[in-house]
């Protein structure tokens, strides 16, 4: 069989060799033409996946390394009897740790304490499950909103989009929907953003169409809110005036770590196997730890947690580096240095690969470290 995938999904030579002949292509780059001959497709969220794609080819199989499938056209795909697979919850840990990490960060810097704020998850999915575990960790109060869960029976506690909405900091957590009873495309609206109490600080790492851009970016240039943005409407040629004004803006790279991704590689190969009633002959191997972090037991517990998820999570390098795109004067640069930062982007891991040594440490923060993921040697 005829395989394409994205070059960006690690792994794939070990783990499809074994159903054919394997050929790379940018995920933007992948057009009709290339998938023509193609029975195998391996894509992550930048290749939109449809009739146009895929009206001449004879695909069999496509399966995407991501969590979210708004870039898929799933009914299409029934039509034509082409299997699919994706790899849900797969990046839901490192989103999690890159929200705390922004939002560490930002507290360190407007100088308030996390666990002094509530925070308002709007989708509790597998990431803002996650967040809440980590939020809970540290002692923040959440207000969970997730209306289709809600409908489904739910889980205890789910509230309200306004009372989510009149939290201090609200994150997004929903995949990008146009229909059903809840769509979640717009769900930040002008409205919604005009009647945000002062202060709110919003972070979006769901998809850019849930919230108006254009609406956030005069809240946040009046000095009404603060935001954190990873996804961005219309990328890679993102509105470089909302760069310019939030508080941290990355090139959606929240979900980036190298573990979610091998996860994913693993779930898309496992999905494979079964779809082509083919034995497993692979199993993915994450690398070792990348070594001990030697904790300062003098700083606060906020400050101890800042210091450490920025070690794994360095979200202000990741917004350090997208801010050089402003002074770039061609739209089509910037754009290519978008996607440039997303290809190149350094082997994140994730907390849960890092030691900490913590000999001198209560035990209150050995336990806070612990729920958050971290490998505590307590010798």
């Amino acid at each position: 069989m005829n395989i394409v995938a994205d070059t960006q999904i690690p792994r794939v030579e070990q783990a499809f060799s074994q159903f054919g002949e394997i050929r790379f292509c940018p995920g933007r780059d992948i057009d009709a033409e290339r998938v023509r001959s193609c029975d195998i497709l391996l894509v992550r969220s930048v290749t939109r996946i449809n009739h146009d794609l895929l009206a001449h080819s004879r695909v069999r199989f496509i399966a995407s390394a991501t969590s979210g499938i708004d870039h898929v056209d799933v009914n299409y795909l029934r039509s034509r009897n082409i299997g699919f697979a994706s790899a849900p919850g797969c990046n839901a840990r490192a989103v999690a740790e890159y929200v705390l990490s922004a939002l560490l960060d930002l507290a360190a810097g407007r100088g308030f304490r996390l666990a002094e704020k509530t925070v308002g998850i709007i989708g509790y999915g597998h990431t803002g499950s996650r967040v809440a575990r980590f939020l809970d960790a540290l002692g923040v109060k959440c207000v969970i909103n997730d209306p289709p869960l809600a409908d489904n029976g739910g889980v205890a506690g789910l509230q309200s989009l306004d009372a989510a909405l009149a939290c201090d900091i609200i994150t997004l957590h929903v995949p990008l929907t146009t229909g059903g009873d809840h769509p979640t495309i717009g769900l930040l609206d002008r409205r919604r953003i005009e009647n945000l109490r002062n202060g709110t600080i919003v972070v979006n790492t769901a998809r850019g169409e849930v919230l108006d851009e254009a609406a956030l970016l005069d809240a946040v240039r009046a000095g009404r809110l603060h935001a954190v943005i990873d996804v961005w409407q219309n990328e890679p040629s993102i509105n470089t005036g909302l760069l310019a004004a939030v508080y941290m803006g990355t090139p959606h790279i929240a979900g980036y770590s190298l573990d979610g991704r091998l996860r994913a590689v693993d779930s898309i190969y496992l999905a494979c196997c079964n779809y082509f009633n083919e034995p497993a002959q692979f199993s993915i191997e994450h690398p070792a730890s990348p070594g001990t972090q030697i904790v300062d037991a003098t700083v606060t517990l906020d400050e101890l947690i800042r210091r450490l998820t920025h070690a794994v999570c360095p979200v202000t390098a990741d917004h350090a580096a997208l801010c050089k795109s402003l002074a770039m004067d061609d739209p089509a640069r910037r754009a290519a240095y978008f996607d440039q930062l997303r290809r190149n982007y350094p082997d994140r891991r994730e907390f849960s690969s890092v030691s900490v040594q913590a000999r001198e440490l209560p035990e209150k923060t050995l336990r806070v470290l612990e729920a958050l993921g971290f490998a505590v040697c307590r010798n």
